[in-house]
């Protein structure tokens, strides 16, 4: 992430995050499967909480996903955390 460029707003007009973007097959299972996604999640709540509620509303919409998160799911995780 040192070598990522900053993000302007945590989630923007556009963003698309659905149930349809969640892994349909075992090799997209087994790729998410090696990512934290759940607990980079939770560490993204506790930033809410405590520093910044501006992130409140895709915090929560990235919280639907964590039992079974897709490739999609996880580059807006990745681009709340540049944004941060």
């Amino acid at each position: 992430m040192k070598d990522c460029s900053p993000s302007i707003a945590p989630i923007v007009k556009g963003d698309r995050l659905e149930f349809s973007q969640c892994p349909k097959n075992d090799l997209e299972r087994e790729h998410m499967k090696n990512i934290s996604y759940a607990s980079i999640v939770g560490n993204l709540m506790y930033a809410q909480v405590c520093t910044s509620p501006d992130i409140a509303f895709v915090v929560g919409v990235l919280g639907r996903y964590h039992s079974d998160p897709g490739v999609d799911h996880w580059k807006a995780t990745k681009k709340v955390m540049r944004y941060l």
